[in-house]
């Protein structure tokens, strides 16, 4: 660390100079630009004035499999690009060109443009910024939708909500696909830091909720899918105290949604002393109880969710004590 005069030249003006080797490391020099972003914590970012940044991409998809496109197109998007073509050598199958709109439709603000039999083109049209803490909002209301209708479905056996659960789980991936995007454009000067009032450090912590809430709903559709699967009523029943967890589990999401919401460390604190003295979070030992698969798969997921839900509580806390922003009294 370095520290540094504040010279004043002028009638009103203030200079520092900059350190040689930080100009060199980073290619300026002499009548170069720099961005320079004031934070409302009192800390001033600043950063060589990046101009004509690549904002398009191509990717030839003639050896991919079909995975290895889909990894590659959401790579793309989550670098900040605004154009990603897609190419061939001779011809598009039916398969590629229904594979390649499907991924588009999870990158939120891209469409399909320019389609040919050699090449397919995915573009930002969106100009407008959602704040991230709201998206991350919508993401909390459309996980928990999905939480209490999965309760439903298990105690009614009601397999139309199964269905629905599982095509909401789409949204709660597109969303964090664009919270992601954001953050990683922000990090590559992609786009300006003036476009959020929120300072890095809390944009990242949004973008950490957003894995876990998603995670979240990934198994949540992931139960919703195996009760799918069930050919025959006498496949699948609920005892008891395996009822009580679920819906202990419901609670407790709720719960995190009002520790996001508020970035409330206290009711974070609560949360995590309930959790962390039950050990194995007081689930049915398979050993003991005769379950079917599907019990199985249930018990599982709600482990993961309570883990994912403990993750964000704690994240809520570091984030308030890096930012001191709810101090705890």
């Amino acid at each position: 660390m370095e520290i540094r005069n504040i010279q004043k030249t002028g009638g009103s003006s203030y200079t520092i100079t900059l350190p040689k080797e930080w100009i060199k490391n980073q290619g300026l020099s002499e009548k170069n630009q720099l961005e320079m972003f004031s934070q409302k914590n009192g800390q001033l970012h600043i950063r060589p004035h990046k101009q004509n940044v690549p904002s398009k991409t191509s990717i030839i998809i003639d050896h991919l499999s079909h995975v290895q496109i889909i990894r590659e197109i959401i790579a793309f998007y989550l670098s900040g690009v605004s154009e990603i073509s897609v190419h061939v050598s001779e011809s598009f199958t039916y398969e590629q060109r229904s594979l390649i709109r499907e991924v588009s439709y999870k990158l939120i603000g891209f469409e399909l443009f320019d389609e040919d039999s050699k090449k397919l083109t995915i573009k930002n049209v969106s100009n407008n910024t959602i704040p991230v803490s709201e998206y991350v909002n919508k993401m909390i209301k459309i996980v928990e939708s999905m939480y209490q209708d999965m309760e439903s479905m298990l105690f009614l056996n009601n397999k139309k909500l199964a269905k629905d659960i599982v095509g909401r789980d789409v949204e709660v991936d597109r969303i964090q696909l664009a919270i992601a995007r954001e953050f990683n454009a922000l990090l590559h000067a992609l786009l300006p830091e003036e476009s959020s009032n929120l300072t890095l450090s809390e944009r990242h912590y949004y973008v950490l909720v957003a894995i876990r809430l998603e995670r979240i709903a990934d198994h949540i559709a992931k139960i919703a899918d195996s009760f799918l699967q069930l050919k025959e009523k006498g496949q699948f029943c609920l005892i008891k105290p395996e009822k009580d967890i679920i819906t202990r589990v419901h609670k407790d999401l709720i719960e995190c949604g009002h520790i996001i919401g508020d970035l409330d460390k206290r009711r974070a604190h609560q949360l995590l002393d309930i959790y962390d003295p039950v050990g194995k979070n007081g689930f049915i030992n398979k050993k003991v109880v005769n379950k079917f698969t599907i019990n199985i798969v249930i018990e599982d997921s709600l482990i993961r969710i309570k883990s994912y839900i403990k993750n964000i509580a704690e994240e809520t806390i570091n984030y308030s004590a890096i930012n001191q922003m709810q101090p705890f009294v």
